[in-house]
């Protein structure tokens, strides 16, 4: 049998027939294949999803449950009133309770009528006591005058005391009065500026209340129309994500090594590339690890051929590729065995050079068919 491999470059060319991205073409062309039918890609959302936008569209169109209620606070809190009226109300009963005491008004003990009462029954308690005497003696005491001299003495020293007490009092009523009166008026102005402050508060905080109440209004359109923009966003994230993986898989046939006029250098997959999409596309590898029989998993490949220089050739699958295309090529390890500069080894995972792994037997064939293809028996 004959095949195609290594590098037909005469020397002093740099014309090179070997395709670096050839490992690559089946995971791309399946992964376009996909990028064109949504079914198969799981581009947009995914039915639950959907199931779910439903649900919160249908819970949308009902508004705001509380809607009315904070349209009713914004409005009670900018037609809040201050209290200071009350306090005013209250001092103003306290003044007039107060006020005349605190003028003095009670000084003037003679115009005190409790006190003038008390004053009368002292009098008579004492005219009767002194003129009973002065019966008890055989005397009229009316028209006595050491009898009324005794009378006026006797009222004299009760009711001075009396009258002095009342007068000490009444002035320390006075002075309570007023005290009060100015802590009161104090107290009641700085009252009122606490309830003005707290009214003007309480309107102020109807700004908040009222754009709430607004957004409570517009909660329905906003929120389906943010459902609406997830669900459009979807498709372009999930085929963003695509468009990134068949970068990282084109990438995968990029060079690592340098080029000259002799010949290129073809690494399956290029170094840049290898941690972002080993995980994923370890089947495009050459290490003899990462391949299997086309006969199904767990089989061996088979050997189909032999390069000029001894290294055998095999038709394989990469594995968890069974539905994919059969592949040719070596393996790795076994090229390694001879030409270990064909070789580079990334994470673990081997990668072989084709141009240097096949140039060797490029030679050996030239010098038999005078610069022939690359056909190989």
């Amino acid at each position: 049998m004959s095949m195609s491999f290594g590098s037909s470059k005469k020397k002093g060319t740099t014309d090179s027939k070997s395709n670096p991205w050839e490992p690559t073409i089946p995971a791309l062309t399946d992964l376009v294949g996909r990028l064109g039918n949504y079914s198969q890609t799981n581009v947009g959302p995914t039915s639950a999803q959907t199931d779910a936008f439903a649900e919160l569209k249908n819970n949308a169109a009902l508004g705001n449950p509380y809607e009315d209620e904070i349209g009713q606070l914004a409005g009670d809190m900018f037609g809040a009133e201050s209290r200071s009226g009350q306090v005013e109300e209250a001092y103003a009963d306290l003044s007039r309770r107060l006020g005349g005491t605190a003028d003095g008004e009670n000084l003037d003990v003679s115009e005190n009528p409790f006190l003038q009462k008390l004053l009368q029954q002292n009098g008579d308690d004492i005219f009767n006591r002194i003129g009973g005497q002065f019966s008890a003696a055989g005397r009229d005491i009316t028209g006595n005058a050491a009898g009324l001299g005794a009378v006026g003495r006797g009222i004299s020293a009760a009711n001075t005391p009396t009258m002095f007490n009342q007068y000490n009092l009444e002035r320390q009523n006075q002075m309570n009065a007023a005290n009060t009166l100015f802590q009161g008026g104090t107290s009641s102005a700085q009252t009122e500026q606490t309830m003005d402050q707290n009214a003007l508060a309480t309107r102020g905080g109807g700004i908040a209340a009222s754009q709430a109440a607004l957004d409570a209004q517009n909660y329905g359109p906003n929120t389906i129309l943010n459902l609406e923009q997830q669900m459009k966003n979807m498709p372009a994230e999930d085929l963003a994500l695509y468009t990134q993986l068949i970068g990282s898989i084109a990438g995968l046939g990029g060079q690592v090594k340098g080029t000259s006029t002799e010949k290129g250098s073809n690494f399956g997959i290029g170094a840049s590339n290898v941690f972002g999409g080993l995980g994923a596309m370890a089947g495009l590898l050459s290490d003899e690890r990462m391949k299997e029989g086309v006969d199904g998993e767990d089989s061996k490949p088979e050997q189909v051929g032999t390069l000029a220089n001894g290294t055998p050739i095999y038709r394989y699958k990469y594995k968890g590729q069974q539905d994919g295309p059969a592949h040719i090529g070596v393996m790795a390890q076994e090229v390694e065995d001879d030409n270990p500069n064909a070789i580079a080894e990334v994470g673990g995972v081997k990668f072989v050079d084709y141009d240097e792994a096949t140039d060797d037997s490029a030679r050996i064939m030239r010098r038999k068919k005078n610069g022939g293809g690359r056909a190989y028996s």
